[in-house]
């Protein structure tokens, strides 16, 4: 670990502890060479998630991205206004989200709200 004041990569490990409810160490280091202290932060490196196009091509996985695709061939197709008319059909205030995902589902399955 290179030190932040004086540049020196000669340091000792004072205090390690895990951080972020037990997704990152936390250690406090002090450098050899002007005894200053500093804290750095280890994580693990998350493997990244790709989408596979058509074409071929890769490329990082976005949620939002998907999201939006999602929204737009629900709001082209209709599907999302009837899906909110058929769940206010239902007279329940309050639906889970596994339930409507299944209904989602079925109807997609059956070839629509219609």
């Amino acid at each position: 670990m290179r030190c932040p004041f004086c540049s020196a990569d000669d340091d000792r490990v004072v205090d390690s502890r895990l951080a972020e409810d037990g997704v990152a160490i936390r250690r406090r280091r002090e450098c050899s060479n002007c005894n200053q202290r500093y804290t750095t932060f280890e994580r693990i490196e998350e493997i990244g998630l790709y989408v596979i196009k058509r074409s071929g091509e890769r490329e990082p996985f976005d949620r939002a991205k998907i999201l939006a695709g999602v929204r737009a061939a629900a709001k082209k197709d209709g599907r999302g206004a009837c899906l909110v008319a058929h769940l206010r059909g239902c007279g329940d205030v309050a639906m889970s989200t596994d339930a409507i995902m299944a209904l989602t589902r079925d109807r997609r399955d059956d070839g629509g709200f219609g």
